[in-house]
């Protein structure tokens, strides 16, 4: 799903809160122009995709950007931000939302020269 302003940029979560104490509401926006996108909850298991590379918040763990990523649980960080869970192979330590998508046009992660190109 591309921003109808933007064309080329890509839905990125900005925002979430704490849904049933086991899921997330995460608001989407554009990538480029920070339009609202849209809304959808994540709970346990949902996959994600970091759109860049993003640090945990004590800065000891860093999600590479295209990395895939799968969510195990959700976890108050210190500034009393929602932060996301990962562990295993993907990525260990909490995050903050911004900066992961949850729908994603696939070609994305394989690289941007094919994505434009297409």
């Amino acid at each position: 799903m591309n921003c109808t302003l933007c064309k080329n940029s890509v839905p990125v979560i900005t925002k979430a809160l704490s849904h049933e104490g086991d899921a997330l509401i995460a608001e989407h926006c554009c990538s480029a122009c920070n339009t609202f996108l849209f809304e959808m909850e994540i709970r346990s298991g949902a996959q994600l995709i970091a759109t860049r590379d993003i640090h945990s918040h004590d800065k000891s763990y860093i999600v590479p950007k295209g990395r895939l990523l799968r969510v195990t649980a959700f976890s108050e960080l210190p500034s009393h931000e929602v932060g996301l869970l990962f562990s295993g192979l993907f990525g260990v330590g909490a995050f903050t939302a911004k900066g992961f998508a949850a729908k994603w046009d696939i070609k994305k992660i394989i690289s941007d020269e094919v994505y434009l190109a297409s």
